[in-house]
Order: C-alpha cells, then sequence, then structure tokens
C-alpha cells in the first residue's frame, strides 16, 4: 500500500487536479512545488509568532512589570540592530545628503 492510498489526495492534488511532480525535469530538477514552499513559510511564520506569543504571556506571569519591560526593549534594540545590519546601514539613502564633489 503506498501512503496516497492510505492518506487520501495531498494538499498539492487537491489545489491543482493533479500532482505536479512529474514536471520537475522541465522545472531543472525542483521537486517541491511553489504551493509547498509557501505554506511551509507560512506554518514557520505562524509558529514563530505562536511561541514568541507565548513567552511573552508566561514572562509577563512569572516576572515584575520592570524586568519584562527591560527585557522588551533590549529585545527590540537587538532587532533593531540586526534589521539595519542585514541592509548594511540604518538609514536609507534618501535621508542622507549627497556627496560633495572634491576640488
Amino acid at each position: 500500500m503506498s501512503a496516497r492510498s492510505l492518506n487520501g489526495p495531498t494538499l498539492v492534488e487537491r489545489a491543482f487536479g493533479r500532482d505536479p511532480g512529474g514536471e520537475a525535469s522541465a522545472r531543472g530538477g525542483r521537486s517541491l512545488s511553489m504551493l509547498k514552499s509557501s505554506l511551509a513559510l507560512i506554518v514557520g511564520k505562524v509558529a514563530t509568532m505562536g511561541l514568541g506569543f507565548l513567552f511573552w504571556l508566561v514572562a509577563a506571569r512569572t516576572f515584575e512589570v520592570s524586568e519584562v519591560g527591560l527585557a522588551a526593549s533590549a529585545v527590540s534594540a537587538v532587532m533593531l540592530c540586526a534589521a539595519g545590519a542585514g541592509r548594511n546601514r540604518l538609514v536609507p539613502d534618501r535621508a542622507l545628503p549627497a556627496p560633495q564633489a572634491r576640488s
């Protein structure tokens, strides 16, 4: 017995009416469909947000208000620095003055 007969049609088969896996050679050997990739990203993001919410909920119930506030501000500061480092700058280019020509 195959896994398909036990579990029924897959999500991709229900969405497209067929399994696009046979078209992998036409896509350069990639067998993971865009739908599966999108769903994986969405599920991962929702799981991350849910765990973060649970963390701060437990922290708010366990620690003092000032300690949770200090931790939240530290996390926000680190995330701001990480976002700025990812773009190699914290200020958008349009907010900076144009460079002056040297003479």
